[in-house]
């Protein structure tokens, strides 16, 4: 299987991804102890002065979304070897915003300031997961070219 990393670094991305968009809760609604919530898209904007920002995520949840959104980006990056098309653009443009998003507000635990941006979609994240591994799960099943039939061995 050549594309294994890609696959394993999407699985990854998918996984934090779940955990990070539930805060947890997941994990939580499992044994029972919480009802279980998703964050199924979000947008927002926050700067001033005269105020104490309080960001609406724990450091643990902004740590998992920028993991997340970090192997995201990787993983979209190997999968563009194997499979160059538009999915994997879209996949890597959505985990950049989203990193960014999350790094910036994950400067509020280092560094006083107001400025807060959140850009994810974290269900269309997990789809576009999805269907690059499918993609890559077929691209593996076909067969490639013979050496001899390679057309830079027969132009060569």
């Amino acid at each position: 299987m050549k594309s294994k990393d890609a696959s394993f670094t999407l699985c990854l991305h998918a996984g934090l991804l779940l955990l990070a968009c539930t805060r947890f809760t997941v994990i939580s609604w499992i044994w029972g102890d919480a009802s279980w919530s998703f964050n199924f898209f979000q947008y927002g904007y926050a700067d001033g002065w005269g105020y104490v920002y309080q960001s609406d995520y724990s450091l643990g949840v902004v740590l998992a979304y920028l993991a997340a959104y970090m192997a995201g980006a990787v993983g979209y990056g190997l999968a563009w070897k194997y499979l160059a098309n538009g999915w994997t653009i879209v996949g890597l443009l959505v985990s950049a915003v989203g990193a960014a998003s999350f790094g910036l507000e994950a400067t509020h635990w280092m560094c006083d300031h107001n400025l807060s941006v959140i850009a994810i979609a974290p269900v269309v994240s997990l789809i576009l997961a999805v269907v690059v591994l499918v993609q890559l799960q077929r691209a593996d099943r076909k067969p490639g070219l013979p050496v001899a039939a390679s057309p830079i061995v027969a132009a060569g």
